[in-house]
């Protein structure tokens, strides 16, 4: 494994995060201030061939410097690509710097490949970090990895990644779509305050979206929860103010307290006859809320087991489809 050793920190002006990669997962492993630039720190495993990790930088002032600091005992060598033609060779115990001379507005994307050491702290003193590519290989990222990144973006995960922790994206305040992997669970806080996010797509391996996981999308105008998914936890998609249309999911079992509080801009929604459980205040403050569809029928709905104020905080009339229809329940 990968020696920890003399981590700096750059002064509180150096914003965001170290992240450290066991066995192909992402971790972060130390928080640092929040600044005018970007600072990230991978760190991989001794022998683990992983390579290709690619940030890219708008360079707010002439002047912006890269620096890497090594973080290992042992020397590995790999390449260092800064994006302005400039290629060197990299050693992971030697510090490595890179000055920009161009005017403010210029982007770079700098690619860093050292696929057998550690690859150290990356910070830039006045850029600020807009897209990250993770490299195939990866396979989770830790708790709060890529969150208070407030001008990331765009993300582009690789395929091997299976596990997100909590947190991960908290604070992406720029970040407008992501393709989320294919992951079992979306964490707590996973997209909390991701005000720009626009799209999400959840892959068929999630079967649960965990609390306040998007809390406070405000521009995600639309989600289809894929039918793997059987439990919404509570404050899912609480303040989602500009959501207007919602397709959940045909197992779902569980919807969480107040579910969809605040989603100011949905009118109608269906529930799955799936359903055996829906707690307090789910639709509490969706103020143009007309009608809530129950796809069973009356009697399946009595059946269920739910909080007396489910439907409270909003002025919407519970339909229930079959009884609609004229069809049969089957029980």
């Amino acid at each position: 494994m990968a020696d920890i050793r003399n981590i700096r920190r750059n002064g509180d002006n150096t914003p965001n995060k170290i992240y450290r990669c066991i066995g192909g997962n992402l971790h972060e492993i130390k928080r640092v201030y929040k600044g005018m630039g970007s600072q990230a720190v991978i760190v991989w495993d001794i022998g683990k061939s992983v390579s290709g990790l690619t940030m890219k930088f708008d360079v707010a002032l002439s002047g912006s410097i890269i620096v890497i600091d090594a973080l290992e005992m042992t020397a590995h060598t790999g390449k260092i690509d800064w994006g302005d033609g400039t290629v060197q060779d990299y050693t992971s115990t030697t510090q490595t710097g890179h000055m920009y001379s161009d005017t403010s507005g210029t982007s770079y994307t700098v690619t860093i490949d050292c696929p057998f050491g550690s690859l150290s702290s990356v910070s830039i003193s006045r850029g600020i970090l807009t897209e990250i590519t993770v490299p195939d290989g990866v396979s989770s990222l830790g708790e709060s990895c890529f969150s208070s990144l407030y001008h990331l973006t765009k993300v582009s995960l690789p395929d091997s990644v299976i596990a997100v922790g909590e947190n991960c994206f908290r604070n992406c305040e720029a970040l407008t779509e992501i393709k989320i992997p294919r992951i079992s669970t979306i964490p707590y806080c996973c997209f909390y305050n991701c005000q720009s996010l626009q799209s999400s797509e959840i892959p068929d391996t999630v079967t649960m979206i965990s609390n306040l996981a998007f809390d406070g999308c405000t521009s995600l105008q639309e989600i289809v929860i894929p039918d793997s998914v059987t439990e919404i936890k509570y404050n899912a998609f609480v303040n989602c103010s500009s959501l207007k249309n919602v397709k959940l999911s045909q197992s779902l079992s569980v919807l969480g307290l107040a579910a969809f509080q605040g989603c100011t801009a949905l009118q109608i929604i269906t529930l799955p006859a799936s359903l055996t459980y829906l707690d307090s205040q789910i639709f509490s403050g969706c103020t143009v809320l007309q009608t809530v569809y129950y796809e069973g029928s009356q009697a399946q709905f009595d059946q269920m087991s739910k909080a007396d104020d489910w439907l409270s905080g909003t002025t919407a009339q519970l339909v229930c489809l079959v009884d609609r229809k004229g069809g049969d329940e089957s029980e």
